[in-house]
């Protein structure tokens, strides 16, 4: 089957493939969560982890709908991920060429770090919050150097992950563990009754990184629930708008579905000093609408930092966009032709201090506006229009270019500001700031909806 798609004037196929997820019945939705590597880089430890396990189920701020106090989790954001550094680099212990991995293929853990694994999950357990493991390190990575020894590290990890209780494992793109359907093997031989939420970290490069539709069974098709589309996130809004390109093809050939999402990478809202509102707002709003699982990163215990960006972060309809899924994963359907330079920030060491005095940037370029839409169900469809040009645009939603809309005559709801616009014909206008993006529901009027009814056309 096939579906036109207009980027600026030109139209392009998109190739809908039926995909095969991982069918260990996880990730039927985009993941939420938050991950240590933004925040604390390789300074992380034990004590840092389960005080931000504290905050994610901690109900501090209210919900824009009740009133009422709800915490990160109550929201949907339930998993802590470890991301690199528990274990323990050029240990005595280790086989010979290795760093932390014995003969027999068991990970080596720093103890002074994390004293207790076990009791660490436990905790994040006890709280109703799930918790994710890290394997084939980028600190002092173990490359291991044959099939026999690769799978023996694969299996040791596999089994280390089950013995302290992780519900999850990010694997990176850095050791010789690559081979995701050995691991996928391995995890259900291992764990026949728990299935493990699988998180292939291979950048958007290293092979296999992304679904082989070729393939008929999950556990060749997609042995994994979420996977990297990109290279990392840097904090830029250059960086921000790079790895989104890399969704664009994913989503023309239909390779970000349930059980089997592309990722652009964690989320840098809140990170970063050298992002603006606008620019966090942006970057939310763009994962949300490409079904990108929502992981957050930053200092959760941060009072003021999370009281700034909650608005953003919790925002149930911009959730909710990103939690549907309805044969359409979310994607470009017009780009404009002007093109404009941004500058890419590559330093994705201690983001979260980091300061316009210190980062290494290179430039890319990148069209001056840009559309994304994603079919809702019900006849709604979400849109986001971004304007990256460094002065305001008017922007334009004509309803006969979004392919998935079927009405001309059609309802507007602004979910930034939980407003209704009214009816509109033909198109929608609306000036946005530099580097912010709009984003709205536009559904025919005849539909169901709690958008307000009896309000005049606007033209």
């Amino acid at each position: 089957m096939k579906q036109s798609m207009r980027f600026g004037g030109v139209v392009f196929l998109i190739l809908v493939v039926i995909g095969k997820a991982d069918d260990n019945g996880l990730a039927l939705t985009p993941p939420l969560g938050w991950r240590s590597w933004n925040l604390f880089g390789d300074h992380v430890n034990q004590t840092l982890l389960e005080g931000i396990m504290d905050s994610m189920a901690r109900r501090t701020f209210l919900d824009h709908d009740t009133n009422e106090p709800i915490s990160l989790c109550d929201i949907g954001y339930c998993d802590v991920g470890l991301d690199d550094n528990w274990q323990a680099c050029h240990s005595p212990e280790a086989a010979p060429g290795m760093h932390y991995h014995d003969t027999h293929g068991k990970p080596i853990i720093n103890y002074d770090r994390f004293p207790n694994l076990t009791a660490m999950v436990n905790h994040a357990h006890s709280l109703n919050l799930t918790a994710g493991w890290y394997g084939n390190n980028c600190i002092c990575r173990d490359t291991c150097r044959n099939e026999r020894e690769c799978e023996l590290q694969m299996r040791g990890d596999a089994q280390a992950l089950l013995d302290y209780g992780f519900d999850g494992w990010k694997l990176d793109g850095c050791g010789g563990e690559v081979d995701l359907v050995k691991v996928h093997q391995i995890l259900r031989e291992l764990s026949p009754q728990k299935p493990i939420l699988v998180e292939n970290c291979h950048w958007g490069s290293v092979v296999p990184y992304r679904p082989d539709p070729s393939q008929k069974t999950a556990e060749k098709s997609c042995p994994w629930n979420f996977y990297r589309s990109s290279g990392d996130i840097g904090p830029s809004y250059g960086s921000i708008l790079n790895n989104l390109q890399s969704m664009t093809e994913l989503y023309q050939k239909n390779l970000s579905y349930p059980g089997c999402w592309a990722y652009p990478d964690m989320l840098m809202v809140g990170c970063s000093h050298t992002l603006t509102f606008a620019e966090e707002r942006t970057h939310f709003g763009a994962w949300a609408i490409v079904s990108s699982p929502l992981i957050l990163s930053h200092d959760v215990n941060d009072h003021a930092e999370s009281k700034r960006i909650w608005p953003l972060i919790a925002n149930k309809e911009v959730l909710r966009v990103n939690q549907a899924y309805y044969g359409d994963s979310g994607g470009p359907y017009h780009i404009s032709h002007s093109m404009i330079t941004l500058y890419e920030n590559l330093d994705m060491t201690n983001m979260a201090k980091s300061s316009s005095d210190n980062i290494t940037l290179s430039s890319n370029q990148v069209p001056s506006y840009r559309y994304l839409s994603k079919t809702l169900g019900g006849g709604q469809v979400a849109v986001l229009l971004i304007n990256s040009a460094p002065v305001v645009q008017t922007l334009q939603a004509i309803f006969e270019d979004i392919q998935q809309l079927q009405c001309n005559v059609c309802h507007v709801r602004d979910i930034w500001n939980h407003k209704d616009l009214g009816v509109f014909s033909t198109s929608w206008s609306v000036a946005v700031d530099p580097h912010d993006a709009a984003f709205i529901i536009v559904q025919p009027v005849s539909s169901q909806s709690p958008l307000r009814s009896h309000v005049p056309i606007m033209d």
